[in-house]
């Protein structure tokens, strides 16, 4: 990094750098990313658990990637104070302010505030549903998000509703390994599982795992979950139907 920092201002720099992290994490690098943005706080000297205002778009590339390792407690911490910054510089409709509620939003979800996280994600896709197209990922992104919420609140009917709205919509603009269609679609199975819909949850979770298979490593905490809950599912059927030979 001293290479790279030694001819152009900072801010110049690290725009650039987190820009190839981007890269990274919709590659689904996410090992990679993680060693850069060590490597980038630890050069510009920043405290990873109090957001320089300067740098808040540091922080708030640094959130998805402590979520994707399970993190959520420390990512509410900053993105409280990324969100705090950006509402007190920012109008409501700018989309840098709602991406960080958004990211907040999820986070509360991960860290099990679920209450906090339907108020906030009702109010980011409100604005968005007035400012986006339909298909256009964010407004994606932020209905999907709601509709997690939704089904941790108990609110089911909610949930199913947009869930398919979601993945349907998905089906026609985003490609099939695309990290929200994915998301939305695996979700959507846990649904069905809910809901007592055993075979279209098992369906759709086994494109989700398929899918994953092709383009997520071994250990990567995405494919191992959908596997995870894949196997459980399959485990659970194949027990019903020992017991129903049983009977017999």
């Amino acid at each position: 990094m001293d290479v790279m920092f030694a001819s152009e201002p900072p801010t110049k720099v690290s725009s650039i750098i987190i820009a190839c992290g981007w890269l990274l994490q919709v590659a689904r690098d996410d090992a990679k990313v993680k060693d850069l943005i060590g490597n980038l706080l630890k050069f510009l000297n920043l405290d990873p658990l109090t957001v320089d205002t300067k740098w808040v778009n540091i922080y708030s590339f640094v959130v998805p990637n402590l979520l994707i390792f399970g993190k959520a407690q420390m990512a509410v911490f900053l993105l409280e104070q990324v969100v705090q910054i950006r509402e007190q510089t920012l109008a409501e409709d700018n989309q840098d302010r709602l991406s960080s509620q958004h990211q907040l939003g999820r986070a509360y979800l991960d860290n099990g505030q679920v209450e906090k996280a339907v108020v906030l994600l009702e109010l980011v896709f409100q604005i968005r549903e007035q400012t986006l197209a339909e298909d256009d990922p964010d407004r994606l992104a932020s209905l999907h998000t709601l509709a997690r919420a939704y089904q941790a609140n108990k609110q089911v009917e909610k949930a199913l509703v947009l869930l398919e709205h979601v993945s349907q919509i998905g089906e026609h603009a985003l490609a099939e390994n695309h990290p929200q269609r994915l998301a939305s679609q695996h979700n959507l199975a846990t649904l069905f599982w809910d809901l007592g819909r055993r075979e279209d949850a098992l369906h759709l979770m086994r494109h989700v795992v398929g899918v994953q298979r092709k383009v997520l490593d071994e250990g990567h905490p995405k494919r191992k979950y959908s596997e995870e809950w894949l196997q459980d599912w399959e485990d659970e059927m194949n027990e019903t139907k020992a017991a129903e030979n049983r009977e017999i």
